[in-house]
């Protein structure tokens, strides 16, 4: 599926075989002009047309709707993270567990901001086995940051919900996954012993207030900004000891990785781990003076001409 409104397009056509119909597709791409776009711009375009796509799978006067090919034996290509701690991070994307790939993708963004690497998985002792404490853990000497991932399984349903749903489905899971670091953060100050799969002990940072992420696919997804706002995070600061809750998609964890690798960059003593924490903190005020944990901010410095 290929959609031509605004939006620019960057194919190599001589790698794709053309047959029937498709030879139309290399004329169009004659005209097509790439660029930088702005992505609040064409963002609710774009929604509207993937809403009328989802009613409709017909091709009509803005989505042309074609198969290119016809090969039905596509071949998965593994790709393997070999994480600082030694392990192996596999993201597939033929793999039907979404929630899995999601958090497989927090490890490969967020493993190089400490020599130690990440803890993807940690485990807490329950009964006489254990349980998981967070799905991405990262501590050092002056804080932790617990990343719970949330994921929406859209390929494990016989038909793609419409946004609408998506949009409750997501509100659930930030939820849930905010009484689960609550949880998390209380076994931290309890001083639960923690433990990577192994079995092997984690030292785990326990007297500063952690971060507590809530890692989502989509930020637009969020249906209620207000619902995570100065209320919600009055209430979670109390419930565990002023741990700073923040609401991410993986663009922004990007960007929030990035920003913490340029500012370890400036100085001389400051470690990508403490450029990470600085500015998760930054970020979170900014949320509060917003009054919601639905926002994106972009790094600039004082010498930036566009600052």
């Amino acid at each position: 599926m290929f959609l031509f409104n605004e939006i620019a397009v960057n194919v190599t056509w001589n790698s794709i075989p053309i047959s029937g119909q498709t030879h139309e597709l290399a004329l169009w791409a004659t005209s097509v002009q790439t660029g930088p776009l702005d992505h609040n711009l064409i963002g609710a375009k774009v929604h509207r047309l993937l809403e009328r796509l989802h009613r409709n799978v017909e091709s009509d006067g803005e989505w042309i709707t074609i198969a290119i090919g016809g090969h039905i034996d596509w071949k998965p290509i593994y790709n393997h993270f070999i994480t600082n701690a030694g392990s192996s991070s596999l993201i597939d994307l033929f793999d039907p567990d979404e929630g899995k790939q999601q958090e497989q993708i927090g490890v490969w963004l967020t493993d190089n901001l400490h020599p130690l690497g990440v803890h993807y998985s940690p485990q807490i002792p329950k009964g006489k086995g254990t349980r998981e404490l967070t799905d991405i853990l990262l501590s050092y000497e002056f804080g932790s940051i617990l990343l719970e991932s949330k994921a929406l399984s859209v390929l494990s349903r016989d038909r793609v919900p419409d946004r609408t749903k998506l949009k409750a489905d997501v509100s659930g899971h930030i939820a849930k996954a905010f009484a689960q670091l609550k949880g998390g953060i209380r076994k931290i100050k309890a001083s639960v012993e923690v433990t990577d799969r192994s079995g092997n002990v984690i030292d785990v940072e326990r007297t500063q207030p952690p971060h507590a992420i809530v890692l989502i696919p989509d930020l637009d997804l969020v249906n209620d900004p207000d619902a995570f706002g100065r209320d919600f995070i009055k209430d979670f600061m109390e419930k565990t000891g002023n741990a700073f809750p923040h609401l991410l998609d993986i663009s922004e964890l990007l960007r929030v990785v990035q920003a913490a690798e340029m500012i370890s960059k400036q100085g001389k003593t400051t470690t990508p781990m403490m450029a990470f924490d600085y500015y998760l903190m930054a970020r979170f005020n900014k949320a509060v003076d917003a009054g919601s944990l639905k926002l994106e901010v972009l790094l600039r410095f004082g010498n930036d001409p566009k600052a």
